[in-house]
């Protein structure tokens, strides 16, 4: 290889790596899916030690034209561990058939780009706290 064709591919490579690393740098822009007109905010307190409470009622399916749950968290600010079931009743849930959330840990209702559709129950230590929002 003559001296030339080493100096312009030393150069090729130069401004290859000068523009690769400036394509890295590009802002990406995304645009926010539309949330469901039955989100909100269910943030609260555990009344009861012991007892389940509802956070979010159950989704309609969307082929029967209701509000679909696109997301869900679900994060404990107290200081005990709290326990989230998903698809049963207050009723029907308990500790050992739900999933344990430890202090300042979240649960999130989506699974593999799914979100969950049956109610959300919540049982703790009366008085922690809890932040619980829905999209």
């Amino acid at each position: 290889m003559s001296k030339l064709s080493k100096l312009a591919f030393g150069a090729f490579g130069t401004v290859l790596m000068l523009t690769s690393s400036a394509w890295a740098q590009q802002v990406m822009q995304t645009v926010p899916s539309p949330g469901t007109t039955a989100g909100g905010n269910a943030s609260g307190t555990i009344v009861t030690t012991g007892t389940f409470q509802l956070v979010f009622a159950a989704m309609p399916n969307a082929q029967a034209g209701g509000p679909v749950r696109k997301g869900c968290r679900i994060v404990n600010g107290g200081t005990h561990t709290m326990f989230v079931s998903e698809g049963l009743t207050v009723a029907t849930a308990t500790v050992s058939n739900s999933i344990p959330v430890a202090a300042g840990s979240a649960f999130d209702c989506t699974i593999t780009n799914t979100a969950l559709q049956g109610q959300i129950d919540i049982e703790g230590t009366s008085g922690d706290y809890f932040y619980a929002a829905q999209f």
